[in-house]
């Protein structure tokens, strides 16, 4: 009788402690390798050293708020700047490249409920992150018509979507009931990107606000104007209603051209023109001063997007991660003192037999 058969039939005769023991060695190296898994995905993810634009321009407000919202899209935009606003930056001799992002509504909760994103053609044609093109698995990456939708990989795997699908949106957020009456047809379906564009469903700008309670009256777009602006020349009347009238505007459930004076944006995604000898997918060395200037100015802030996810890792995410390896180490000493209890007390009941 060799030394294994002897191991094996103790085991046998003490089946419910060993299986016990080994329940516990397996439950804390099972911990243990969860909390590595878990927070490795969690540090991919917010941790992203690079993206496609170096600057963000939003309201302001909370500069964490404003990546989560149009970059991760994981919390609800605060407020929307003027569509000018945007055109000021698109017109910019030392912007290269500026993009409009509108955040708001999801997907049906019974698809999936996916953020929607309202933005232009400009978005597919920039890379994502430096040498890294949207690519696509299905259709096309151009909006042809208003009501046209291109979705990532996952909301297609998720939903069981392919060209032509059509669906419509929830307004104002994932447990919203309100169901809005349009319905957008998808164009395209993009290749896996492992960014949070896989979960988005993007709309062309003016599909997403031709939906019934995007837009605003006159009156308000006007004063949104003059706020953000401040005073201007023309000093209109925002409260003559025969004013408002004769000035026009769009109302609601018009369908047609939507002017850009109805139009706001969560965000905008801005790079800057490289000097001579400066890499395309180099830091500008005018990011920082330009993203200064803007933030100076009381209309907005302007910021590069790794900073507050960098704030978010070292002051919550690694403390965490830190407190679950601890508790976990833990659990695996209690387990190791457990297997040495047990086994101390078998020998101890068959030291006679033994010997």
């Amino acid at each position: 009788m060799n030394l294994a058969h002897i191991a094996w039939k103790s085991i046998r005769q003490r089946a419910l402690a060993s299986s016990l023991t080994a329940l516990g060695v397996a439950l804390g190296v099972m911990l243990m390798i969860a909390v590595i898994v878990i927070f490795s995905i969690v540090q991919r993810t917010f941790s992203q050293q690079s993206f496609g634009y170096e600057i963000v321009i939003g309201p302001k407000g909370n500069d964490l708020q404003l990546v989560m919202s149009t970059v991760y899209r994981l919390t609800p935009a605060s407020d929307t700047l003027p569509y000018k606003y945007f055109k000021e930056f698109e017109n910019d001799p030392l912007v290269r490249d500026a993009v409009p992002i509108t955040v708001g509504d999801f997907t049906k909760p019974e698809e999936g409920s996916f953020p929607i994103v309202g933005t232009n053609k400009r978005y597919f044609e920039l890379p994502y992150a430096p040498e890294k093109s949207f690519q696509l698995k299905k259709g096309s990456n151009v909006f042809r018509d208003p009501f046209d939708a291109i979705i990532g990989h996952d909301v297609a795997r998720t939903n069981d979507w392919t060209f032509g699908s059509q669906f419509q949106l929830v307004h104002g957020g994932a447990e919203s009931d309100h169901v809005h009456d349009e319905k957008f047809t998808v164009v395209g379906i993009l290749a896996p990107t492992g960014t949070p564009n896989d979960k988005t469903v993007f709309l062309h700008l003016n599909g997403f606000f031709a939906i019934a309670g995007h837009d605003k009256t006159l009156r308000e777009v006007l004063q949104k104007d003059r706020d953000f602006f401040g005073p201007n020349e023309d000093n209109a009347p925002l409260d003559d209603p025969e004013w408002l009238r004769t000035r026009g505007g769009r109302h609601e459930h018009h369908h047609g051209p939507i002017p850009d004076l109805h139009k706001s944006v969560s965000a905008i995604f801005l790079n800057l023109k490289r000097p001579p000898g400066v890499d395309d997918f180099d830091p500008s060395p005018q990011a920082i001063p330009y993203a200064r200037g803007i933030s100076s100015r009381p209309q907005a802030i302007a910021i590069n997007p790794i900073r507050p996810m960098e704030r978010l890792m070292s002051n919550f995410v690694g403390p965490t991660r830190m407190l679950l390896s601890v508790l976990t180490g833990l659990i695996i000493v209690v387990s190791g003192v457990g297997i040495f209890v047990s086994i101390y007390n078998s020998m101890s009941d068959r030291r006679r037999e033994i010997a």
